[in-house]
C-alpha cells in the first residue's frame, strides 16, 4: 500500500522538524504529494489525529520531556518548539496535560506523552465489493440535527437516535424519504479534530424548520458513490480504501470539504452484516 509509505515519510518529516516552522499544507503537498483535504482526512483515518493536532501534541510531549530532564529555561523550550510566547505555551501545555510547565518541573508529576505514530499495514477492505459509480447530482437541501466535535465518545450514535425519534416532524421532506449523514471539514480541522456533522433528511426547502433542527445546502456536483457493506464499526476500512487506494489512482481529486453518507431501505441496522449504505465523495478531474 503506497499510501502507508507516503504517510510514514510525512511522519518522518514531522518528527525531524518538530522545532521548525512547518505547516500542514506544506507537508501535504510537498512531502506526501496529496491535496490538503485529502491528506488531512487520510491522516485522521490512519492515526486518529489530524496532522495539526498530532504536530501540536508531539511538540508538547517533547517539550515536556526536556522540561523534566534539564534546567533549560521554560521560555527557551517554548520558543524551540515554535510557540510564540510563554503564555501561549503554558496555556496549550496546561490544556493538554492538566498542569503548567512550571508545575511539571517543580513536582515531577507523571504526564502521558504522545509517542511517534507508527503506521501498520491495513488489511484490504472487505467492505467494498466493486468500483464506485460516478454520478452527477443536483442541488440537495438537508434538514436535521447538527453536531460539532470529534466524536471521541461516540456522540454520533446518540445524534442519530435522537433524530430518528423525531424524523417525521421535519417539514417539506422529499418523497420517498432520503436520509443522509453529512460530514463537513472546516479549515480548522487540519489543526483540531473537530468536524461538523448533520444527521438529516432531504427536503424541498429549508425554511420554517423547528428551532431544534439545522439545515444545509449542497450545490450540484459530481460524486464517486461507494457501497459500504456490513456493520458501521467497519466503515473505516471503506474510507481507507476510498482515500488511500482508489482516489490517488483514479484520475480524480476532491472537489469539496465534505463527504455524504446515504441510507435507504438497504440499510438494515448499524450492526447488521447484510446492511448497505452509500458513501459519496465530491470529485473533479485532476
Amino acid at each position: 500500500m503506497d499510501y502507508i509509505v507516503n504517510f510514514s515519510h510525512s511522519i518522518d518529516f514531522i518528527e525531524a522538524n518538530l522545532k521548525a516552522p512547518i505547516t500542514v499544507a506544506a507537508i501535504a503537498t510537498r512531502v506526501a504529494n496529496y491535496s490538503l483535504y485529502h491528506y488531512v482526512r487520510l491522516f485522521r483515518l490512519l492515526t486518529g489525529e489530524t496532522p495539526g493536532s498530532y504536530l501540536r501534541k508531539r511538540r508538547l510531549s517533547e517539550a515536556a520531556g526536556e522540561i523534566l530532564a534539564a534546567d533549560k529555561p521554560i521560555i527557551a523550550v517554548a520558543v524551540d518548539y515554535q510557540f510564540q510566547s510563554h503564555e501561549a505555551f503554558s496555556r496549550s501545555f496546561k490544556n493538554h496535560f492538566g498542569i503548567s510547565p512550571s508545575e511539571l518541573r517543580r513536582h515531577k508529576q507523571f504526564v502521558h506523552l504522545m509517542p511517534r505514530a507508527v503506521l501498520a499495514p491495513i488489511p484490504a477492505a472487505q467492505t467494498v465489493t466493486g468500483p464506485p459509480q460516478i454520478l452527477q447530482r443536483g442541488a440537495l437541501g438537508l434538514a436535521g440535527i447538527a453536531y460539532h466535535g470529534d466524536n471521541s465518545h461516540g456522540e454520533l450514535a446518540g445524534i442519530w437516535q435522537s433524530f430518528m425519534q423525531q424524523i417525521r416532524t421535519v417539514p417539506c421532506q422529499r418523497v420517498p424519504r432520503q436520509t443522509y449523514g453529512l460530514w463537513r471539514y472546516p479549515n480548522s480541522f487540519q489543526v483540531s479534530r473537530d468536524f461538523d456533522y448533520l444527521a438529516a433528511v432531504a427536503v424541498e426547502k429549508r425554511s420554517g424548520l423547528p428551532p431544534n433542527l439545522s439545515g444545509a445546502s449542497l450545490k450540484p456536483g459530481r460524486y464517486a458513490s461507494f457501497e459500504h457493506h456490513g456493520p458501521i464499526q467497519n466503515i473505516r476500512q471503506t474510507y481507507l480504501h476510498i482515500y488511500g487506494e482508489w482516489l490517488p489512482q483514479s484520475g480524480h481529486q476532491l472537489a469539496g470539504n465534505h463527504d455524504l453518507e446515504y441510507y435507504d431501505e438497504r440499510f438494515t441496522g448499524a450492526d447488521e452484516t447484510e446492511s448497505i449504505l452509500n458513501i459519496l465523495v465530491p470529485i473533479k478531474d485532476r
